[in-house]
């Protein structure tokens, strides 16, 4: 049986005086990190009730893969001392789930970087995947529907949808937008990419 890609989406939540050191942290050791497996996304949030927070996607070819990753990281000493040790003290909480792509969807990336580009992450409880319908796109190209994912671990019955828009008030329409029209419950994130994110 082959295996299946694994994407890992971590949330960690940070303390807002240590926020610009968290920061400057991840801009300047990231690349530790990007030269032992795929960075799918990074973004940073400011709004809602947790707090700031960074928000990251990897890609595994399967859990075997992530594990190697994990055991590797673990004994470099380079992101140990530079980038962990330091970080630690800035994260108040962090959470963790493992994903895969959503049953007949595809994934959307092949698009210009843009300065004010804006991403929205969508929680949506479903009760069955099978019962998700296609989304409705802007077909105009200013909101794009970067990919869906179904909760593997973590939260069940929750598909996560990333979102991408030109600029902030493009997004705050397309969501109040589709909150009207939906039949899903869930949570939505409003989200900045980083400079170093393949998603830009």
């Amino acid at each position: 049986m082959a295996a299946t890609p694994v994407y890992e989406l971590r949330n960690y939540t940070l303390n807002p005086k240590d926020f610009q050191k968290a920061v400057g942290l991840v801009n300047e050791h990231i690349s530790i990190r990007t030269e032992y497996s795929e960075l799918f996304g990074f973004w940073m949030t400011d709004l809602g009730d947790q707090g700031p927070q960074f928000i990251h996607i990897w890609k595994y070819d399967s859990m075997k893969h992530r594990n190697e990753i994990k055991l590797a990281m673990q004994h470099h000493t380079d992101w140990n001392c530079k980038m962990l040790q330091p970080i630690l003290p800035c994260i108040l909480k962090w959470d963790c789930s493992l994903l895969a792509q959503s049953p007949d969807s595809h994934f959307t990336t092949d698009f210009d970087g843009h300065d004010e580009a804006i991403y929205v992450l969508e929680e949506a409880e479903v009760e069955s995947y099978k019962e998700v319908t296609n989304l409705k796109v802007d077909s105009n190209k200013d909101e794009i529907l970067v990919g869906r994912f179904c909760g593997i671990i973590g939260r069940s019955k929750t598909e996560y949808r990333l979102w991408r828009y030109t600029d902030a008030d493009v997004a705050m329409n397309a969501s109040l937008k589709r909150n009207m029209d939906s039949p899903y419950d869930g949570i939505s994130t409003l989200l900045h990419p980083a400079k170093f994110s393949p998603l830009h």
